[in-house]
């Protein structure tokens, strides 16, 4: 008995051998929320610019200012920048993370929405920053990225990949048993895991929580995730302006008081040339140079007209009969829209305001006293100003209140009545490249004789994802290069199944009423499309999941997730000694520049549905015919935007 006790005492304990065995070929995940030798938390904290006034966190919704990175969803940082430093150097950035890199290539930006292809390479080896500075206790590690050359004009985003990976192994590729992130994928399961999802883009785990199955007591965890972008957008090149207003500038420098005296020029014509030329220069500087460099371009041409067509003027020694065709033209419109708002004053929901349409009446009737005997500056004047009156009048139609939110990287704006969603509602469009497969299988689906632009369009509360209570209004760009008309908008299902919507057009942009938010594809055919870049059309950038139920307990904030316990890890936070190997590189700690300074945000244009013109002086209106889709949705809180991954341990 006792050799029969010792022969299964042995088998077991065999047994035992295997399965530990087995168990340990295993690779290991790092739990959410704990630390410790070789286990802290590995986490991006964002891209910082340096610039000669100072270094600076890019444009972004995140916050650094401690020693840990949180989504505050209020936007701070660097906003505009030229694209040269001043000596026609290129800038050094910096790409900030709270561990040391082992893997630190999977770095990823885009230019007008549009991923810049190999943008990793520029970067170097990472480095340790080795004194305390603004960027709070625990700064961590700086990539620098050296050599990227910024055009005029454009607007970029930075990001980070989840193939990232810290010396101590631990990557930002979600494990699989949903506790956490795979640390030195090791099995073939793993390994394949790790290489299908190391070039997705990181998303920010702004919190988790335990959810546990109450049946068989197993646990995973939930969590909120918010897009992770650092944003800057360099001035548009005004050189078109600069060379095109030279031969004016010259020409009023040589003018003399004796040239003007004897009759040779006309007083009237010089003053007028020199205020629209001043006039245009202020434009210019402020507000042309932040806008995108195609759209800056088109104005800088109409800009270079109008002041040509002074220059004409004021080298003739005439005093020719004032223009008035532009004037008349107007006047007529404006009586057209005075005649529509005087029948339909009140405060009624599309009726036009009582103050705003008498003061149109008063501008019409000023301008009309005007004939050829008058000087150009006073019809000129008397334009601006029944201009200034006839949009004051489109303005004061009585509107549900909107939020307007516009992305910069793709021009998309949504008009959404105030109600519908939380009033800290934010936009974020991700524009789909060529080399997205999701891209890839809806080009497929159209042909390739289409062009397409694909859009992701979220609006977030703070970091939870939320769908409208009611309809809004969103305005996508055409297509490029198209005929008006030309481009259709598609919505596109989670199966990638597309549906043609119902949209107007106006000045170029498609407009289009919907209840929720999700994918869109604005698809044309490639004969009316000049070149494949044209194709996204820009001129610069999910389902309803259920809230959480009561099995999801235990939320935290992540900053919990990288707080480290000095005093009995007082090596913790500057890594410990033997997961310094690898890459190392000395970097001088790039001191962020406080305060940041004031940016003015890029003011978006609001082209409301029922005051489109349909032509150029034409006061009659687009109203949109909408399509009416499915029942308003309430807003979603909760986790509308949860990713679950669970297994049952074993």
């Amino acid at each position: 008995m006792k050799k029969f006790n010792k022969i299964i005492a042995t088998t077991i304990l065999a047994v035992m051998l295997t399965l530990t065995l087995s168990i340990n070929s295993f690779a290991t995940t790092w739990e959410y929320g704990t630390s410790g030798t070789g286990k802290n938390p590995f986490t991006p904290r964002g891209y910082v610019i340096v610039t000669e006034t100072g270094t600076y966190w890019l444009n972004s919704r995140f916050d650094n200012s401690s020693g840990t990175v949180f989504y505050s969803g209020v936007q701070n940082g660097i906003s505009y920048i030229d694209a040269k430093k001043v000596d026609g150097s290129n800038y050094t950035l910096y790409a900030f993370t709270d561990r040391n890199p082992k893997l630190y290539q999977f770095l990823i930006a885009f230019k007008n929405g549009i991923e810049i292809p190999g943008f990793s390479s520029y970067a170097g080896a990472p480095g340790r920053l080795t004194e305390e500075n603004d960027l709070g206790s625990g700064a961590g590690w700086a990539i620098p990225i050296s050599g990227f050359e910024f055009e005029p004009g454009c607007y970029y985003e930075f990001a980070f990949q989840r193939g990232m990976q810290a010396n101590n192994g631990i990557t930002l590729v979600f494990s699989e048993d949903g506790k956490g992130y795979i640390q030195n994928p090791e099995t073939p399961e793993e390994k394949q895991k790790y290489e299908q999802d190391k070039n997705q883009e990181y998303q920010f785990m702004s919190s988790y929580w335990v959810t546990q199955d109450p049946k068989t007591g197993d646990y995973a965890y939930d969590f909120h995730l918010v897009p992770m972008r650092f944003s800057v957008q360099t001035y548009a090149d005004l050189t078109t302006w600069v060379e095109g207003k030279r031969e004016a500038a010259e020409f009023l420098n040589s003018v003399t008081t004796e040239q003007i005296s004897s009759g040779k020029y006309n007083l009237e014509n010089i003053t007028e040339l020199k205020l629209t030329m001043e006039s245009l220069e202020k434009e210019a500087e402020t507000s042309i140079k932040k806008q995108l460099q195609t759209t800056a371009e088109e104005n800088m041409q109409l800009m270079l007209l109008e002041l040509k067509t002074a220059l004409k003027k004021a080298q003739s020694p005439e005093s020719p009969a004032a223009d008035l065709e532009t004037l008349r033209t107007l006047l007529q419109e404006a009586n057209e829209l005075y005649q529509t708002a005087s029948a339909n004053t009140g405060t009624e929901t599309g009726q036009y305001g009582e103050a705003a349409t008498l003061a149109l009446k008063e501008a019409i009737d000023s301008a009309s006293a005007l004939t050829e005997k008058d000087s150009q500056i006073a019809i000129n004047e008397a334009i601006s100003k029944l201009e200034e009156a006839m949009t004051r009048v489109y303005a004061s139609i009585v509107r549900e209140d909107s939020l307007i939110l516009f992305d910069r990287a793709s021009g998309i704006k949504a008009l959404i009545p105030r109600g519908i969603v939380p009033d800290d509602v934010v936009l974020y469009v991700q524009t789909l490249s060529n080399s997205d497969e999701v891209y890839e299988t809806l080009q497929n689906a159209f042909g390739q004789d289409t062009r397409i632009a694909a859009y992701n369009i979220e609006l977030y509360s703070h970091d939870l994802k939320v769908q409208p209570a009611g309809e809004f209004e969103l305005q996508i760009p055409a297509l490029s290069g198209t005929n008006p008309g030309a481009s259709i908008v598609y919505t596109v299902g989670d199966d990638m199944t597309t549906a043609q919507t119902i949209s107007a057009e106006a000045n170029g942009y498609k407009l289009l009423s919907v209840n929720r938010t999700g994918m869109f594809a604005v698809a044309a055919a490639a004969s009316q499309l000049p070149s494949p870049e044209n194709a996204a059309g820009n001129e610069s950038g999910d389902a309803n999941d259920t809230p959480a139920g009561p099995d999801q307990t235990e939320t935290k904030a992540i900053v919990e997730e990288t707080d480290v316990d000095v005093s009995e890890e007082p090596d913790a936070n500057r890594e410990e000694l033997d997961e310094t190997e690898g890459a190392k590189a000395t970097v001088e700690d790039p001191e962020v520049t406080s305060p940041r300074p004031e940016q003015e945000p890029l003011a978006p244009v609001s082209i409301p549905i029922d005051t489109i013109k349909k032509n150029a002086g034409s006061p009659v209106y687009i109203l949109l015919v909408a399509a009416l889709l499915a029942a308003a949705a309430a807003v979603v809180a909760g986790h509308g935007f949860l990713q679950r991954r669970k297994k049952r341990d074993n």
